[in-house]
């Protein structure tokens, strides 16, 4: 979609090692994969969260085209709205309202940062987990029209 949109979806972690900063999962939107002189290129965002004491939202822009294909746009560690460790008890929903170049997050409800970027326009969206050996429940996935 080419129109202000937003994003929600229930993030649960099931199994996953807290104790590393690269134990991150959450949503990606806007992904693009192209095919440049016989190469697959894929593109998109993502607002993750490091499930960890002391973690922190990021916002990444990944392009697979690049030397360094990662590039973090945004973050910010997490505060007492995020409820961190695994189980049923530690449910998150992440929100990503998206208006143009312009990005808003928010978690359980409360908004937790902005940022902008205008690298990609248009993409599919999706769930991410880093770490081998993480396990995430995702559900409830809503798109709406902003």
């Amino acid at each position: 979609f080419n129109i202000p949109m937003v994003y929600t979806l229930t993030i649960e972690e099931i199994k996953g090692n807290d104790s590393t900063a690269s134990n991150s999962f959450g949503l990606i939107f806007r992904f693009t994969s192209t095919t440049k002189a016989g190469k697959s290129i894929a593109t998109f965002y993502s607002l993750e969260v490091s499930n960890t004491k002391g973690g922190k939202y990021e916002f990444w822009k990944y392009d697979d085209s690049k030397t360094n294909p990662w590039q973090s746009l945004w973050q910010k560690p997490f505060g007492h709205e995020f409820k961190q460790g695994q189980g049923s008890k530690n449910i998150n929903v992440f929100g990503v309202s998206e208006n143009g170049k312009t990005f808003t997050f928010t978690v359980n409800g409360t908004k937790v940062g902005t940022s902008q970027d205008s690298s990609f326009s248009i993409g599919t969206v999706g769930m991410l987990v880093n770490l081998k050996g993480t396990e995430v429940a995702f559900s409830n996935m809503l798109i709406t029209h902003n």
